[in-house]
């Protein structure tokens, strides 16, 4: 793979607007279809919403919607059970209004998965309600897929897991890319710009490491997105969702997996672990420094929402512990004067 540029150069279009894919998935990932896999069949890669430990980090939840709400996120040829879709996956062209009750539980992520529960359908079904599916639905929320105002930005699933996990982490790159660039227009710190552009490179390591391990080229690997500049609102959500939040609960991943592995599989782990670590560190410095700048307000209100569309466990520990301190410490008075 030829080098990384990782300038500070303005985006193309200063207006507020990029070109390339803004605000919705990559060709070829729409409503779950990507390059001949169906997405109804159960794989290694799609999470386990049952059983897999994501769970426990990821957003995830129930919803009962009735079949015609439940079709619009269905697979068209996809199995049903009970008249209801089997599995379903995100779908962002369904229009979701905050407070409509139809959606109420259910996920705004574009990289959601989900699969029926039989028993609760059941359940709704001898109670009288005869056109109730219910579904557990899961985000995927590893790796830092760069967000939109529309939600992350994902790349089409691949068969081989390693391969996806290099999509994921090249994806990062134009993620780190973004957030320089915003950051030195708002006139953030140098060493806090320049840190971002190291944490980009570092990403395509990552991606070659993975590529390696999947046996493939790196020149496999999709070009990267053209994304829409970040405003202030989507600068400090990226910050802590896909920062601070995100890649703590990365790192967590990588050791555990780097537990359970050997050699060059190892090896990688670690190095992801490391790098990882610091990405959070350089999440909630943005969020430190975002936050001085302009007051605690956007923080608390970033915060608020999150608690409100719900988090998984991990990730709630990650907020209580590292992120709501900083807003704790931004908030106090300051230290009366002797």
């Amino acid at each position: 793979m030829a080098g990384l540029a990782v300038a500070c150069d303005a985006p193309k279009h200063d207006d507020g607007h990029a070109a390339g894919h803004i605000g919705r998935i990559p060709p070829d990932h729409k409503r779950g279809h990507d390059h001949g896999h169906d997405h109804d069949q159960p794989n290694e890669h799609d999470p386990d919403v049952h059983a897999n430990e994501e769970r426990e980090r990821c957003p995830s939840g129930t919803w009962c919607p009735e079949i015609t709400d439940a079709k619009l996120f269905w697979v068209e040829g996809a199995e049903e059970d009970l008249r209801c879709p089997k599995r379903l996956v995100a779908n962002p062209t369904v229009d979701m209004p905050v407070g409509d009750p139809r959606f109420k539980g259910f996920s705004r992520s574009i990289d959601m998965r989900a699969e029926l529960d039989r028993q609760a359908t059941l359940a709704r079904r001898n109670a009288g309600e005869s056109e109730t599916c219910c579904y557990d639905w899961l985000d995927h929320c590893l790796g830092r897929p760069p967000l939109t105002h529309a939600g992350a930005l994902v790349p089409p699933a691949a068969h081989e897991e390693w391969l996806a996990r290099a999509q994921l982490e090249w994806f990062s790159v134009a993620s780190f890319l973004r957030m320089a660039r915003a950051l030195a227009r708002r006139g953030a710190p140098r060493a806090l710009v320049a840190a971002h552009l190291r944490a980009a490179e570092q990403e395509q390591v990552h991606a070659e490491l993975c590529c390696e391990l999947a046996g493939v080229d790196p020149s496999a690997l999709p070009p990267l997105p053209e994304l829409e500049p970040l405003d202030d609102a989507l600068l400090l959500r990226e910050a802590l969702v896909s920062g601070a939040i995100g890649e703590s609960l990365a790192v967590g991943e990588a050791l555990a997996a780097a537990r359970h592995s050997t050699g060059r599989t190892r090896e990688t782990w670690l190095r992801i672990a490391e790098d990882e670590a610091g990405h959070a560190a350089l999440g909630l410095a943005v969020v430190a420094w975002w936050t001085a700048r302009g007051g605690p307000g956007q923080l608390r209100a970033q915060l608020d929402e999150l608690h409100a569309a719900g988090l998984g466990a991990q990730a709630e520990q990650v907020l209580r512990r590292i992120v709501t301190p900083v807003l704790e410490g931004l908030e106090a008075p300051p230290p009366a004067r002797a």
